[in-house]
């Protein structure tokens, strides 16, 4: 089965996104960077404290600190998507529209094809981690922090999008059991 499709940049920052969600390191970094802002506004209160400074000794200034420590806490995903969006659409506008030419993804038993103007890469389905329907996109995580995204627009409905995901599902499946 082939798929004639062309992304644009908010398809390849999605992917981006995508793959960082599955990323056990991004996860972990986020986790440790939320570890620190408490662990720096723990610091922070009791220096103050100790100081005896009057903001940490009275109960609105412990207010104020505790509640941007919880606000930043459960802002801090929110903050890193919007970084990797921003770094991923410069990294993107850096390298040009290579990336956004029209191209085609081929599946079949030994693995994908995907062609676009002055290359082609072969993918075997070894490589290939995760393949997930999600909103408006279809995404193919390969080894590492490398993924395809096929946007559903470029099937005819969402029937021949659904067909294409199962086959590739069932050929990776089928692939590792060998």
């Amino acid at each position: 089965m082939t798929v004639q499709y062309q992304n644009t940049l908010e398809d390849l920052i999605s992917v981006q996104l995508w793959l960082f969600r599955l990323s056990p390191a991004i996860r972990r970094q986020i986790a440790q960077g939320r570890i620190l802002v408490l662990v720096t506004v723990a610091l922070m209160y009791a220096f103050l404290r100790h100081t005896k400074q009057a903001i940490a000794m009275s109960l609105d200034g412990s207010l104020i600190i505790l509640g941007l420590a919880i606000l930043f806490f459960a802002l801090y995903p929110t903050l890193h998507r919007r970084i990797v969006r921003r770094e991923t659409r410069k990294v993107f506008e850096e390298v040009g529209t290579e990336l956004l030419m029209p191209r085609s993804l081929s599946i079949d038993r030994s693995g994908l094809l995907e062609t676009a103007p002055n290359t082609q890469h072969r993918i075997d389905w070894s490589t290939i981690d995760r393949i997930e329907v999600r909103g408006a996109h279809i995404y193919i995580a390969t080894a590492g922090l490398a993924g395809l995204v096929i946007p559903k627009s470029a099937f005819d409905d969402e029937e021949q999008a659904n067909s294409f995901r199962d086959m590739a599902v069932e050929f990776q499946r089928s692939n590792r059991e060998e």
